[in-house]
């Protein structure tokens, strides 16, 4: 009697056209070769594609952050551990910052039918994969929020990922925008998203003296302008830190807040979890 139950709420879901239920997608999840702590986890939200994420898990959690790092997006994860080439970046150096402050964290890579992310970042099926990351992450921990957090071309995905979903079940409970990209290349910008139908709470993080030119700080207002429906906090603005070396769009450059990252990564993890607090005051 029960299957048949679900089998008719599912029906009439679907029959009034509501957003799909949450459902609990295959999954495999193992440990990562020589680094304890550390899961390799796949989950499928599209048929016939996985989408491999790196898994970590502080003893005591109040939120989860789904991280996507810049440039291409393809970290070569697998259960042997993960390419070198993006060690550096923002996002995957400061893992172990955001584990250290009670979340849970998880780092997409690209999909299993995707060489890379680029010109994949805004489309339905990028966020249908990230969906699947979504209720894997609150499978289990129903009452935990979820969070998008993106740098540099990664911002592009929690943006494109976070108006797809907004106002779903499976869409996460805010985002985090940290050296954004604000000008549109040959491979896009966050501007290629339809920033209004953002309703979600929105935090971003930038360097005054980010160097890179489609990341300039002063290009930020037109950002926020943007986010017109948006929850939009006031916008974290750094200085100093350093020294930077290398590409000014690089990670060891402001764009990547070298010399500042623990202090970048505290805030941020103050604010969702400050957020996270207010939504669910009696999660302790």
């Amino acid at each position: 009697m029960r299957r048949i139950a679900a089998g008719v709420l599912l029906l009439a879901a679907m029959a009034a056209g509501a957003p799909s239920l949450a459902r609990a997608d295959d999954a495999t999840r193992l440990p990562l070769a020589g680094i304890p702590g550390y899961s390799y986890v796949t989950v499928s939200g599209r048929p016939g594609v996985t989408q491999g994420f790196l898994l970590m898990e502080p003893k005591h959690s109040r939120a989860s952050v789904i991280l996507f790092v810049g440039g291409n997006g393809l970290l070569g994860l697998s259960d042997t551990g993960f390419a070198p080439n993006f060690q550096g970046n923002f996002l995957m150096r400061t893992r172990d910052l955001f584990a250290a402050q009670g979340l849970r964290v998880a780092v997409v890579d690209t999909p299993s039918d995707q060489p890379s992310l680029l010109g994949f970042r805004t489309t339905p099926e990028h966020a249908q994969d990230v969906a699947a990351v979504i209720r894997y992450l609150r499978r289990h921990r129903r009452h935990e929020p979820v969070w998008l957090v993106g740098t540099s071309r990664g911002t592009i995905s929690a943006t494109g990922v976070a108006a797809h979903l907004d106002g779903q079940r499976d869409a996460p409970d805010g985002i985090a925008l940290t050296s954004t990209l604000l000008v549109t290349t040959a491979n896009q910008s966050v501007f290629d998203v339809d920033l209004s139908r953002i309703t979600l709470p929105v935090l971003i993080a930038h360097h005054e003296q980010d160097a890179c030119f489609v990341t300039l700080y002063a290009d930020v207002p037109l950002l926020v302008g943007a986010l017109s429906n948006a929850d939009v906090a006031p916008v974290r603005a750094y200085t100093g830190g350093g020294p930077p070396s290398g590409d000014p769009c690089g990670a060891f450059h402001f764009h990547g807040f070298v010399g500042i990252e623990a202090t970048v990564v505290s805030d941020l993890g103050h604010d969702i979890l400050r957020r996270a607090h207010r939504r669910f005051p009696h999660d302790r």
